[in-house]
């Protein structure tokens, strides 16, 4: 597992970014105007909007969001247990990230960004997006992010290769953790 320690300080939180990451997220940082979600700004169109993103990249895959889980995910916001990171563009949603709170740690849940997004290799919204998080979790006092895991059969994987060494561009240290599964199916 990949855990970023919000105990640092900022200072430090930014010298173990990535040196390549910096300019990236200074250049979007100029462009894009950023919205975190929270109870006391969960503004319906914002919300709206991201579910509506959301939805289309699950759509992507075959995928849906149902009812039940739109109405979870507002409820986790609305109770501080659901982060939400937008990025507008002359408000024109880019795309966002989901955190789940709890009381040891925050965790990376999901992001998605417009397809335009996508296509435009030159843009770096989810590196934007995640260091803002990071430093807003840091600042709702949380003491570790935990970006995802790191098991060896995802290695082999090229696209997962990738989602982990971007992830561990922002000064993640990998935590070896036990899992343990059962097929529920045999």
């Amino acid at each position: 597992t990949l855990f970023v320690n919000l105990k640092n300080s900022k200072d430090v939180l930014r010298k173990n970014l990535r040196k390549s990451y910096k300019s990236l997220v200074n250049k979007e940082k100029k462009k894009v105007k950023l919205i975190f979600l929270e109870d006391k700004n969960l503004e319906k169109s914002c919300f709206e909007k991201w579910i509506d993103l959301y939805k289309s990249v699950l759509n992507r895959g075959n995928k849906d969001l149902n009812n039940d889980a739109i109405k979870l995910v507002k409820q986790g916001v609305v109770e501080k247990k659901i982060l939400i990171s937008l990025a507008y563009e002359e408000n024109i949603l880019l795309g966002g990230m989901t955190f789940n709170i709890n009381k040891f740690y925050a965790s990376y849940s999901s992001a998605a960004n417009t397809s335009e997004i996508e296509t435009q290799k030159y843009r770096s919204i989810g590196h934007f997006l995640l260091w803002e998080s990071i430093i807003k979790l840091k600042e709702l006092n949380n003491n570790f992010i935990d970006l995802g895991e790191t098991s060896l059969e995802n290695t082999k994987n090229d696209k997962l290769k990738n989602i982990i060494r971007f992830k561990k561009g922002f000064g993640a240290d990998e935590i070896n953790t036990e899992y343990f599964e059962k097929d529920l199916n045999e």
